[in-house]
């Protein structure tokens, strides 16, 4: 998706829509069964709800979940023996129950209460038979096979779903999320009197160092942005 001319970088901007993502969830769940399915169809939720990076899902193990028993888990990104981390500011919590819906928090959490590893540092992302990991190049070749199966045409890759997880002010378009579980998600970023920069907020959790990283790679949707506070405007235009 990088295009690199003159030192500049420019990325394409992969957007998957909500109704996609559903359709999505629902020809996977056809296509895969028993506890894998469950597990790829978990990988995907998190990638699009979260946007974790692939190397960042591919290497969570067990002993990242927090909290898994209470209405609150998260899960811990940081370096393990299975993967490096991108930079300092990859190393982050990210609030699981904060970001997914309530129907797919209990989805996940069920996944990984029915793992049951027999060690905590296990990878969570494995095939229950071989105890094999999903792989480096399964993530992007599922995901084209199955949009091609639900008729999506556009191109988009696993990164590109961090696109959706990066532009908050869309979140109403691009993910259907509640109010409160707007709310939910604005309070975790920003705490209760929104007393933090919110873009530094945005770039935490997505892994980002600074905004600036953030807004390199994810300014394309600023029109789109902006045409949505239009919409949700009420100008009141004087008759004079």
């Amino acid at each position: 998706a990088l295009v690199r001319k003159q030192q500049d970088i420019k990325e394409r901007a992969q957007l998957l829509s909500v109704h996609q993502y559903l359709a999505f969830l629902e020809q996977l769940t056809l296509n895969t069964q028993g506890l894998d399915g469950m597990m790829v169809r978990v990988f995907y939720i998190l990638a699009f709800r979260t946007g974790m990076r692939k190397k960042e899902l591919l290497g969570l193990k067990f002993s990242d979940i927090e909290l898994l028993s209470s209405p609150h888990p998260s899960l811990l990104i940081r370096p393990n023996e299975h993967r490096s981390i991108k930079t300092e500011g990859s190393i982050r919590r990210v609030p699981i129950f904060a970001v997914l819906t309530q129907d797919e928090l209990n989805f996940v959490s069920d996944f990984f209460k029915l793992s049951k590893p027999d060690k905590l540092n296990q990878l969570i992302f494995v095939f229950a038979d071989s105890m094999q990991g999903i792989g480096d190049s399964l993530p992007n070749n599922l995901l084209e096979q199955v949009l091609a199966d639900i008729g999506a045409t556009q191109e988009i890759t696993l990164h590109g779903l961090r696109h959706c997880t990066a532009t908050p002010t869309l979140a109403r378009l691009l993910t259907q999320q509640t109010d409160e579980q707007r709310q939910r998600l604005h309070s975790e970023l920003l705490g209760v009197h929104d007393a933090q920069d919110k873009w530094h907020a945005i770039a935490s959790f997505v892994g980002h160092i600074s905004p600036q990283r953030t807004f390199q790679y994810y300014i394309h949707t600023a029109m789109l942005m902006a045409t949505d506070k239009i919409t949700q405007a009420d100008i009141i235009i004087p008759l004079a």
